[in-house]
């Protein structure tokens, strides 16, 4: 349903933009959805896919990124051993432009929890500006989903303990 009301309100009706709209769908179900919803709209649905296999490249101005809750941490595509958030959160960084806008569904814990090198809240604060945490409507807050908004800056913040990209 967001990608549905991001759509709309931002693309609908453009031709020009909607080519350069693209959206991942893991589910193989949502998949046949989107393509059957959005297709005669000239939205690019990729699906069902892995967001691994996908290189979109960079240059995005908008990024709404909704990726699997996962628990463990496995060797991700960056070569580092993240959670599944984490390497999503990658991903979009890397293809978002400076002042691009990141919209982030994650469960709260994931920024609130305990800080260590390379984590969400560090990638967050390393490559975002004006960030901000929104939760979930307490009736769909099912996996205690938060939002998180930010601007991609210019520049990452660096030293010897910033985060990198990969």
């Amino acid at each position: 349903e967001a990608l549905h009301q991001i759509g709309e309100r931002l693309f609908t009706g453009n031709p020009a933009v909607c080519a350069s709209f693209y959206a991942i769908e893991l589910d193989d179900e949502r998949s046949v959805e989107l393509h059957e919803r959005y297709d005669p709209l000239g939205w690019n649905i990729l699906g069902p896919a892995s967001a691994y296999g996908c290189n979109l490249g960079t240059g995005y101005s908008l990024a709404y990124v909704n990726p699997p809750f996962d628990h463990s941490m496995h060797q991700g595509y960056y070569g580092t051993a993240d959670r599944e958030e984490q390497q999503f959160l990658r991903m979009a960084t890397h293809a978002l432009a400076p002042d691009g806008i990141l919209l982030y569904v994650v469960p709260g814990h994931i920024i609130s929890g305990p800080s260590s090198r390379d984590s969400v809240r560090e990638l967050l604060h390393a490559y975002y500006d004006r960030l901000a945490m929104l939760p979930f409507p307490p009736a769909v807050r099912q996996y205690d989903e938060v939002f998180i908004f930010g601007v991609r800056r210019k520049t990452a913040l660096v030293g010897p303990d910033a985060p990198k990209l990969s």
